[in-house]
């Protein structure tokens, strides 16, 4: 594989996009389709939430403006109720205590309840006991009027009592009393439940002092009141003050309306307070018929207060209402804006990423041909540098680290040049010179590459390798030189000289295995250079060889002989006077064989 197919191979597998067990190429067609689909689903799904939040909040928003304005129709109409109630109670109390003395009195506040009564029962747009009572008198609104008819024409029949007369209205009354509270309970909401309960309460209230002003003016009319008349009187009069309090916990400025009104109506309220405690006490000595017209008229008073309290408690359930129902309109103005500028941004934001991502996939394409190009510089400047330099120090010097020099105990260096190259270059052209050391080298190369060695430099025709540095590699190093140098040597039977293949060429070299120091030199061209006298060593080893000769030191002789799996055949070349050495022991590398014979235990 090429440097190029190995760079493109490379880029293409980083620029795929991994998707579960699938590869999406960028730059495909599908792959762009799937890029352009995945840059279209990031706005659109946040966008598409928005879409649907919204639709849902406006939903709600409108939901709750439908559920208050309901609430207010209900409330509407339990007030009418409410004020029918009101009139009710009124017209009980007048009728009973008209019907309780014996002179007559002025019969025009009877007769405003009277027509108070007709008017608040003909302003009722549905007559609600229609479904809700089994009473045959309250039924319809005609049959209701026929009631208060028989009602009021039993003023003057002597056969029918004031109490009988008061309980006919009591029973009416608590009909409509447990309407209002059905219905004002199917309204209530999280908002105006409390409000809505004091109401409620407060219209039973009102009618627990109704009914404890009637029982007043029969203690005034008999006078004193008898057991079962004063029993029911402790209990409205105890019910009365217990939905009253209830009313100040649900509402507490109702507690203050009250009390306002106790202070500006002090001396009704002490006169009640005085009677209701003569009342309690049931101690009728001493009491006089005309005091009963003093505490009907100051309980009317009272249940006039009360019917305020009750007024109030609607105004601020209204005014409640009404701000609800205004939020909910500005938030359904809000939520509708906010749906159509979603709905108006949308295809414009799918516009504009979809252009944006083309433009992106454009500039992404180029700058992949770009990066795949420069990729393809940067393997060829690293194998130029790879070539230079050893790998490692390579690496530490790509990455600003320093290389410091190392010593190396044992390694083993190659020297080789070519015997007469100075005669054989001065009849040659200097291009054909150029053009066998390239084929010379190039050849060298490819052998070397078998081998763990490392080619220091060429020089002219000098080439020098080394085993053992940049990494170590044990005792390998003389068997990789040894190998190498036997390998080169039975090359040139085989290597022709370019522009004149009848030559034949005849290397000399010289191996020496040493102690030896290395280390980068220079920053403009850095060289992996060699340092000792091992190096010098194997450069007179070579200087004095012989024609397509290997002459190795004594101290390589002996680390070949210490090899295990291949035993290397050499000859003694005896004592020999080295420049800068002095005599030494050399030998000539012959041959190598990978078993040991017996008879070669003895040799030499």
């Amino acid at each position: 594989m090429t440097d190029r197919d190995s760079v493109d191979s490379d880029s293409g597998s980083f620029s795929a996009i991994k998707t579960g067990k699938c590869d999406v190429r960028p730059f495909t067609p599908s792959g762009k389709l799937f890029q352009m689909t995945v840059m279209l689903t990031l706005p659109l799904v946040p966008m598409a939430f928005l879409l649907v939040q919204t639709s849902f909040s406006l939903h709600s928003t409108m939901s709750t403006e439908e559920t208050a304005r309901k609430t207010q129709n209900h409330i509407e109409e339990s007030v009418l109720v409410s004020d029918l109630i009101y009139s009710l109670q009124r017209e009980r109390g007048l009728s009973a205590f008209y019907k309780r003395r014996a002179e007559s009195p002025s019969l025009s506040r009877l007769y405003e309840a009277y027509a108070k009564t007709d008017l608040l029962v003909n302003s009722i747009p549905v007559w609600f006991h229609k479904h809700d009572t089994t009473n045959p008198d309250f039924r319809t609104k005609e049959e209701f009027a026929l009631f208060l008819m028989r009602s009021r024409n039993s003023m003057d029949d002597d056969n029918i009592s004031a109490n009988q007369l008061f309980e006919s209205y009591t029973e009416a009354i608590d009909g409509f009393i447990q309407w209002l509270t059905t219905h004002v309970e199917s309204a209530g909401n999280a908002d105006t439940w409390r409000a809505l309960m004091a109401y409620q309460l407060m219209v039973k209230c009102s009618e627990m002092a109704s009914q404890g002003r009637g029982l007043g003016s029969q203690f005034y009319s008999q006078p004193g009141l008898s057991g079962t008349q004063h029993i029911q009187f402790l209990q409205v009069h105890a019910l009365e003050l217990d939905h009253l309090n209830t009313v100040f916990r649900y509402t507490f400025e109702m507690q203050n309306v009250y009390t306002n009104f106790s202070r500006y109506y002090s001396d009704v309220f002490a006169s009640i307070l005085n009677t209701r405690a003569l009342i309690v006490a049931n101690n009728a000595t001493g009491v006089r018929a005309e005091d009963g017209l003093l505490w009907f008229d100051n309980m009317t008073i009272y249940l006039d207060l009360l019917n305020d309290v009750k007024t109030n408690i609607y105004d601020n359930i209204l005014i409640e209402l009404n701000n609800i129902i205004q939020q909910a309109k500005a938030s359904v103005i809000l939520a509708a804006v906010i749906l159509v500028a979603v709905l108006t941004i949308l295809p414009i934001l799918v516009i504009f990423t979809h252009r944006m991502v083309a433009n992106i996939q454009n500039y992404a394409s180029k700058l992949s041909s770009k990066t795949n190009e420069l990729e393809v510089e940067k393997r060829r400047t690293e194998s130029l540098l790879y070539q230079m330099l050893p790998k490692s120090v390579a690496i530490q010097l790509k990455s600003n680290q320093p290389v410091k020099a190392e010593v190396f105990d044992s390694v083993t260096i190659f020297f080789s040049d070519i015997v007469d190259f100075t005669s054989l270059a001065a009849s040659s052209q200097p291009m054909q010179v150029v053009d066998l050391l390239n084929a010379l080298y190039l050849h060298f190369d490819a052998q070397i590459d078998h081998y763990d060695v490392y080619k220091i430099e060429t020089i002219g025709d000098a080439y020098m390798v080394v085993s053992g540095m940049p990494l170590r590699n044990n005792d390998r190093h003389v068997g990789e030189i040894a190998s190498l140098s036997l390998n080169l040597m039975a090359d040139m039977d085989v290597f022709r000289v370019p522009h004149k293949p009848q030559y034949k060429l005849k290397l000399r070299i010289g191996i020496h295995t040493g102690p030896c120091a290395a280390g980068v030199v220079g920053s403009k061209m850095p060289r992996y250079c060699l340092f000792g006298d091992t190096v010098n060593t194997a450069s007179r080893m070579e200087s004095s060889s012989l024609p397509c000769k290997i002459h190795i030191s004594q101290d390589t002789k002996d680390a070949l002989d210490k090899l295990e799996d291949i035993c290397f055949i050499n000859e003694p070349r005896g004592i020999l006077n080295i420049k800068g050495k002095g005599a030494m022991w050399t030998y000539w590398l012959t041959g190598d064989i990978r078993r040991r014979p017996p008879e070669y235990e003895n040799v030499n």
